[in-house]
C-alpha cells in the first residue's frame, strides 16, 4: 500500500499536462525531494490521507465544478497552490485555466487553510508541513547512540554539538550542567495530552510530539537500522507515573482543526461576542454585516446593544465596540486591521476555544503565581500579548523589570505564551491566528 500511494502520486504527475510549469516542477518538486528522506506512512496515516482528500473534495464541489476538483487538489499537494508558496505568474495561469475568479479563489483558500494541518504533500514524501519541521529538527537533535541507562544526564551527553546548542539555546543558557534542573522544572509546567502521555509511556515515536518536547529535553530520539526511536528519561518517566491519565485532555489543537463544518449555527450572543473578542474592536455596522453575510442572521442594532451592554463591552464614539480598555490603543488598532482585507468567520469551535482559553489562563496564573499580589497584571500581560500577536523579548524585559519577576516566573509566562501563540485569534489579523497568517499572507 505504501508503494501504491507513492506510485499513484508519481503517475499523477506523469499523466497531467505540466508543460507550462516545467521549471517549477524541477525547482520545487525534485529539488525539495533531494533535501529530505523518504517518509514511510503507516496504514492508518494512508487511510486518513484518502479520507481527508475525500472530505476536501466534498467541500470544494460546493464551490467549483466537480470535474476540476481533483485537479485543484493535485496541484495543491504538488505545489502548495493555495498556501502562498507559488510564483504569482504561475498562479495567474492556473486560475485562468480553471476559470476561477479572485472571490472563488479566496473561498478555496479558506478551505485549504482549515485542512492545512492534515494535507500530505508529494514534495515532502507524504509528510504534512508540521511533520517536516519536526523531522528536520530531529536530524539535528538525534542522540549519537542508544543510551544505556536512560538518564537525562546520559542523553544530554549523547547529543552532538548542534543538538546540545539547540537545547541550551531553548533554555537561554550556555552551561549544560544546569540543564537537568531546568528540564525537570519545565516539565512540571508542560500541558500534556492523552496522546503525548501514551507515546511517552510506551516510548513510541509519533508525530503528536512537538518541537518543544524535544527541545525541552522531555523526549530524546535516536536512529537504529533506519528507524527513529525515542527515549523518555527515567526522571521524566517517574513524573509520568504520578499523573492521572483520565484527567488529561485529548489533543486539543488537532481536534480544534479537525471539525471542518465552518458554519455551525450559534446563538446571537455567540455571534456578537465572538466577532468582538476575535477582533478587539469593530465598527457597529461591520459587526452587523459580518453576522448577516457569514451566517444569514439579520440581527438588529437594538439586540446588539443589549448583548454588548450585558457583557461589559466598551463603546467608543458611539461607533465602535471594543474589549480593549484603553481607547487610544483600541482606535490605533483600527489602522493595523486595515492591512488585512477579510475577516475570519466565527465558528462554534472558535467560540468554545476562546471561551475555555479565558478560564484556562486564569486558572494557570492563579495556580502558578498564587503568592503574588499582581496576578491580574500577569493575566492581562499574557492575554494582550497573545491577542496582539506582539510577544517578543523587549516586551518581556519591560514587564519583568516593572514587576520584578524571578527566572522561574519568567519561564512560566514564556512557556504558556509559546504554547498558545499560534492558535489564538489575533486582533490585528481580523480574527485569524498566527498560524493562519503563515499560510494565507
Amino acid at each position: 500500500r505504501q508503494n501504491n500511494f507513492q506510485t499513484t502520486a508519481y503517475n499523477k504527475l506523469q499523466i497531467n499536462n505540466y508543460t507550462n510549469y516545467e521549471d517549477l516542477l524541477y525547482d520545487q518538486f525534485l529539488l525539495m525531494r533531494k533535501e529530505i528522506s523518504i517518509r514511510l506512512l503507516t496504514d492508518n496515516e494512508i487511510d486518513d490521507y484518502f479520507n481527508n482528500i475525500k472530505c476536501l473534495s466534498n467541500m470544494l464541489e460546493e464551490i467549483v465544478d466537480s470535474d476540476i476538483v481533483s485537479e485543484l487538489i493535485s496541484q495543491h499537494v504538488t505545489y502548495k497552490l493555495f498556501s502562498g508558496n507559488i510564483d504569482n505568474k504561475v498562479l495567474k495561469k492556473l486560475l485562468k485555466s480553471f476559470n476561477i475568479n479572485k472571490k472563488t479563489y479566496n473561498k478555496i483558500t479558506d478551505i485549504f487553510c482549515v485542512y492545512g494541518g492534515f494535507i500530505r504533500y508529494w514534495t515532502l514524501y507524504g509528510r504534512t508541513e508540521k511533520e517536516l519541521v519536526l523531522d528536520l529538527l530531529l536530524n539535528d537533535m538525534s542522540l549519537k547512540t542508544k543510551p544505556l541507562n536512560n538518564t537525562i544526564e546520559e542523553c544530554i551527553n549523547l547529543l552532538d554539538d548542534i543538538g546540545l546548542y539547540n537545547i541550551c539555546y531553548y533554555y537561554g543558557i550556555n552551561d549544560k550542567k544546569k540543564l537537568k534542573k531546568l528540564i525537570m522544572d519545565s516539565f512540571d509546567d508542560t500541558i500534556l495530552t492523552k496522546e503525548i502521555y501514551s507515546s511517552m509511556k510506551n516510548q513510541e515515536f509519533t508525530y503528536v510530539f512537538s518541537e518543544d518536547d524535544f527541545l525541552g529535553g522531555f523526549v530524546f530520539s535516536y536512529m537504529e537500522d533506519g528507524i527513529r526511536h525515542i527515549v523518555v528519561p527515567n526522571e521524566i518517566m517517574e513524573k509520568l507515573d504520578l499523573i492521572d491519565y483520565d484527567k488529561l485532555p485529548n489533543e486539543d489543537i488537532d481536534d480544534y482543526l479537525n471539525d471542518l463544518k465552518k458554519f455551525i449555527k450559534l446563538d446571537n450572543v455567540d455571534y456578537v461576542m465572538g466577532y468582538i473578542s476575535m477582533n478587539g474592536i469593530l465598527e457597529k455596522s461591520k459587526l452587523k454585516s459580518l453576522i448577516f453575510k457569514n451566517h444569514k442572521v439579520d440581527i438588529s442594532f437594538g439586540e446588539i446593544e443589549e448583548i454588548v451592554k450585558s457583557n461589559d463591552v466598551l463603546i467608543y464614539d458611539d461607533k465602535y465596540y471594543s474589549v480593549i480598555v484603553k481607547k487610544d490603543e483600541a482606535l490605533k488598532l483600527l489602522d493595523d486591521k486595515k492591512k488585512i482585507k477579510d475577516y475570519n468567520v466565527i465558528t462554534k469551535e472558535i467560540c468554545d476555544f476562546e471561551r475555555s482559553f479565558t478560564y484556562l489562563l486564569r486558572d494557570y496564573v492563579d495556580n502558578k503565581f498564587s503568592a503574588r499580589d499582581d496576578k491580574n497584571d500577569i493575566t492581562y500581560f499574557i492575554w494582550t500579548n497573545l491577542k496582539y500577536g506582539s510577544y517578543n523579548g523587549e516586551v518581556m524585559n519591560d514587564f519583568v523589570s516593572e514587576h520584578n519577576l524571578n527566572k522561574k516566573e519568567i519561564k512560566l509566562i514564556d512557556n504558556f505564551i509559546k504554547k498558545y501563540k499560534d492558535i489564538i485569534t489575533v486582533w490585528s489579523l481580523n480574527g485569524y491566528t498566527l498560524k493562519d497568517k503563515s499560510v494565507r499572507y
